[in-house]
């Protein structure tokens, strides 16, 4: 049986990846060698000003490297300490890299999916830390490819992101494709601009947004399977 899908874009952090466990073992670790406060107050700040940036670089107000930058400038202000906040993220990033904890079901949807389609993964990640974390978890034999913003020049949702990705793999029908991420304003929307189905993994149940077309809507990714292999879930799925 054809699968309806021959072709997989899954997003990283929260999709694939735990990525807060991750990240609050990383800032946790860091904030010992640094001498800086590491308890859960202070973790709830940085991840604060992180996802700040972060949304602000999904759409295209500010740099990586002005993120990558900026979120531990705000943080040692915020704390009233000092230190390098380029020195400071080098570590942070290299911790992060240990963080391969997969979210439940990943192993098991990774390996399966991989026997009906290909499997690529489409982050705005920095390179060199979703590459270490890929090769340190048991998903790394399912992945045919992981195509980075760092490669592309350009972050999701913009298409020149996608055209990238498309460019730099085996081809593969735009009609066949799916994207599956967490995050609206740049996996789904950057799914939809660029004329693919997307499929938004929302465990929060989080309200469909009225201005973004979404063509599934699922709360495990156990839910992915079916849709791949099958398109099933109705004509306008939500497996929610």
């Amino acid at each position: 049986m054809k699968p309806r899908y021959s072709l997989v874009l899954l997003d990283a952090d929260s999709t694939l990846f735990d990525f807060p466990r991750a990240e609050r073992e990383a800032f946790g670790r860091t904030a010992d060698i640094f001498g800086l406060p590491g308890d859960d107050a202070s973790y709830a700040l940085y991840s604060s000003i992180n996802d700040g940036y972060w949304h602000a670089l999904g759409l295209g107000e500010i740099t990586k490297e002005q993120l990558l930058y900026r979120r531990f400038e705000d943080f040692l202000r915020a704390v009233s300490a000092e230190g390098s906040p380029d020195e400071i993220n080098g570590i942070y990033r290299n911790l992060l890299g240990e963080g391969y904890y997969l979210l439940p079901g990943a192993e098991e949807v990774c390996r399966e999916l991989s026997r009906h389609c290909r499997l690529v993964i489409a982050t705005n990640g920095v390179d060199s830390t979703q590459r270490s974390r890929l090769a340190k978890s048991p998903i790394a034999p399912y992945i045919e490819a992981l195509i980075s913003s760092d490669m592309a020049g350009a972050n999701k949702p913009d298409p020149r992101f996608f055209s990238y990705l498309f460019s730099h793999i085996p081809p593969a029908e735009k009609s066949e494709t799916l994207m599956v991420g967490d995050l609206l304003y740049s996996d789904i929307k950057g799914g939809v601009d660029s004329g693919l189905d997307t499929c938004w993994y929302n465990p929060g149940h989080l309200p469909e947004p009225a201005d973004l077309p979404v063509t599934y809507i699922i709360d495990r990714l156990e839910n992915l399977t079916e849709i791949v292999i099958k398109g099933e879930c109705g004509a306008r799925p939500v497996a929610v």
